[in-house]
């Protein structure tokens, strides 16, 4: 850690001992208002949420369809995780530079830069809330009773929960199950999806993409999109800002990175930029410099390409924000559907084997061996990643 992470991680334990300590002389108080302080852990439950959620069921009943059909859509995911976590393991054994790290995602422990710890704890209510809300409208599209609903705080991480009546859930019938368990993922799926098709509005994306889902969001690259610019150089002295496209270099065309590449230009070479900026051409003239060997402008960029449906460019860090949401999103939505304790996954498959067979000695059976897998094979990739690796942080 540094020594910024360092002084916050001290304060944020002294924050919980100091927590703790007042709790233990207030604690009936506070238990009468639903509010249990533990060390590192913060709950504050809220009983009597069903009428809550029964008149958004109320409101909105054209969702029942979406709740209806959401264990067929969430089953992919689970499918997908495993098959991903299974052909990941094979690479570190035959291909082990196709293999791909995995790590859980720990702050300050594996997640230690301070922006993507921003992002982290920004994603955090945006992923839970929608995730648990799902939750809770499922349960009472299906009749299954909630206990009570409300946020945690566990160590750092924050957490929102819904919890259904016990009773009421095993006895409800195995589509009433599945179809709450599966709303969880679905609303993950749902913000993931929206959050990525709203980046591709923006000329950044396409990077991220194959060349084949790219070519149909974004037209044939056409520039250089500037991201930044270095300050203190020429060229950013001579007015080149973020945004503005090149197309031109001393009247040769530059439709991408490859292009400008291309020029092969030394130190001191004189430019002669042509810029569209806000749909109007500009000329800019600067000269590149040396710096640790290499000949540079002084701009960071990416090849240019125009979206289909172009909305305002986002600053960078908005940018990457959205993009982590987005990643974070759909990670919980797949990897929560894993056959295994306490995911969802796990609660997923014992209500779908309820459909095939009411034998509890096969159920358990054929669920401890789900279990058993899911856990070799997430926490295999896990060793292996560390074997590989070392221990990864972000």
């Amino acid at each position: 850690m540094t020594g910024y992470q360092e002084n916050l991680f001290l304060a944020v334990v002294l924050l919980w001992i100091l927590a703790y300590i007042i709790a233990r002389s207030h604690e009936k108080r506070l238990k009468l208002k639903g509010i249990t302080i533990k060390p590192l852990l913060f709950i504050f439950r809220i009983h009597n949420i069903e009428g809550f959620f029964d008149r958004i069921v109320a409101r909105f009943p054209r969702m029942r369809p979406l709740f209806d059909y959401s264990p067929i859509v969430v089953f992919p995911l689970m499918l997908a995780g495993i098959l991903f976590l299974a052909n990941n393991l094979r690479m570190f054994f035959t291909a082990s530079k196709s293999f791909a790290a995995v790590t859980p995602v720990i702050p300050f422990v594996t997640i230690r830069s301070p922006m993507l710890l921003l992002f982290f704890f920004l994603s955090i209510p945006v992923i839970v809330i929608p995730h648990e809300f799902f939750h809770a409208i499922a349960a009472r599209m299906n009749g299954i009773k909630l206990k009570s609903g409300g946020i945690a705080v566990i160590a750092l991480l924050f957490a929102g929960f819904v919890e259904p009546d016990e009773g009421s859930f095993r006895g409800a019938q195995w589509k009433a199950r599945l179809k709450m368990v599966s709303a969880g993922s679905l609303a993950n799926t749902i913000i993931g999806i929206l959050v990525i098709i709203f980046l591709l509005t923006q000329p950044y994306t396409h990077v991220y993409l194959p060349s084949e889902v790219a070519n149909l969001a974004y037209a044939q690259p056409s520039g250089i999109f500037v991201m930044g610019v270095v300050r203190g150089l020429p060229v950013e002295k001579a007015g080149l800002k973020p945004g503005d496209i090149i197309v031109g270099v001393n009247g040769t065309s530059i439709t991408s990175t490859d292009d400008y590449s291309k020029l092969k230009l030394k130190p001191g070479s004189f430019l002669i930029l042509s810029v569209l900026r806000d749909h109007r051409d500009i000329t800019i003239s600067s000269k590149t410099v040396e710096e640790g060997g290499r000949t540079i402008l002084g701009y960071y960029g990416l090849t240019y390409r125009k979206p289909y449906f172009p909305l305002p460019a986002l600053d960078r860090i908005t940018y990457s924000f959205l993009l982590w949401l987005s990643m974070f999103s759909l990670m919980v939505a797949v990897f929560n559907m894993l056959p295994l304790y306490p995911f969802d996954g796990g609660l997923y498959l014992d209500s779908l084997i309820e459909a095939f067979t009411s034998n509890d000695t096969v159920r358990r059976s054929v669920i401890g061996a789900a279990y058993a897998l899911s856990a070799i094979l997430l926490f295999g990739n896990i060793v292996a990643s560390i074997l590989k690796f070392g221990f990864i942080s972000l």
